[in-house]
């Protein structure tokens, strides 16, 4: 997915709050958000570089911008910590209704939880979220999921070498109860977090303490930083995971943006929640729904 000119005006609002919340210093605000203009205006004129209007892309550039400028290895630290107990705290209130299903219907209950806990994000222009509205999201997942591939993924995976690429802490934990799902179905399972911190995204740290490893076949990082998902940043052991997959399971926007600009060697199941206008529009459907899209084998989206 290319940038729209909004997504400029997200970029660097989201840039300021970060910034915003790492320091009190002005001076110090001003440096770093100068220092990402400019950086995010001298990538998208970086003409040959074949993600340059890519929105994920130019949020990894920012947030390695804002890391060194600021200082802070780790700016949403805190934010992940809170996420991941907050989601912990859900899950064990809603396990009990996943118990009383199963087959199918099991499958798509978890299919739900794992895209309302897509929620989960900071800062989107457009976008008002607080951790409190978790249980909100879980519980109006059906009624806002509005691409609904669940059937298909379900047969897709039966039997099937899966790539689970995650996206954010605290999402991470309801990704759990769907790999679980998955690996009940004849799967085997390869969960992929990010190989340092980025945003709130989730690492193998968050993986650990939603006991990710205890359900999956294995559990790797990407070995970047990147938001979404650039093969030729990547690590070799990620790459062989990828190459190997029958079917991805991809989460959220920033896989969303960095994927349909490519090729895959396999289906990809995009599970995300529309929480801007331009990927809302990209694929078609309300800002604020709840999508599980099959992206066939071989093919792009061009947006």
């Amino acid at each position: 997915m290319k940038i729209k000119p909004i997504c400029i005006v997200c970029l660097i609002s989201r840039a300021y709050k970060e910034v915003e919340r790492l320091t009190g210093d002005v001076d110090a605000r001003m440096k770093a958000v100068k220092a990402v203009v400019e950086a995010i205006n001298r990538e998208i004129n970086h003409e040959d570089h074949p993600f340059h209007l890519v929105p994920a892309y130019l949020g990894t550039v920012r947030e390695r911008v804002i890391r060194e400028v600021i200082g802070v290895d780790d700016p949403f630290a805190k934010i992940k910590a809170e996420s991941n107990r907050v989601a912990l705290n859900v899950l064990s209130n809603v396990s009990k209704s996943l118990k009383d299903k199963d087959g199918f219907e099991k499958f798509r209950q978890a299919c739900l939880l794992a895209v309302a806990g897509n929620i989960i994000e900071f800062d989107v222009l457009g976008h008002e979220f607080r951790l409190e509205d978790v249980t909100e999201a879980v519980v109006k997942a059906e009624d806002e999921l509005v691409i609904d591939d669940t059937e298909k993924l379900y047969k897709a995976v039966k039997g099937s070498s899966v790539l689970y690429l995650t996206d954010n802490a605290g999402e991470i934990v309801f990704d759990t109860v769907l790999v679980r799902e998955l690996k009940r179905v004849g799967a085997r399972v390869t969960v992929a977090v990010k190989g340092g911190p980025v945003m709130n995204d989730a690492t193998m740290a968050d993986a650990l303490e939603a006991e990710m490893h205890k359900v999956a076949d294995n559990v790797v990082t990407t070995g970047t930083d990147c938001i979404g998902l650039f093969l030729h940043e990547c690590s070799s052991e990620f790459l062989e995971e990828y190459q190997k997959a029958d079917v991805i399971v991809a989460k959220g926007m920033g896989n969303f943006e960095s994927m349909t600009e490519v090729e895959h060697p396999c289906d990809v199941y995009f599970l995300l929640r529309t929480k801007c206008t331009p990927v809302a529009e990209c694929i078609g459907v309300p800002k604020g729904g709840n999508v599980v899209l099959r992206l066939p084998k071989g093919e792009k989206l061009k947006c």
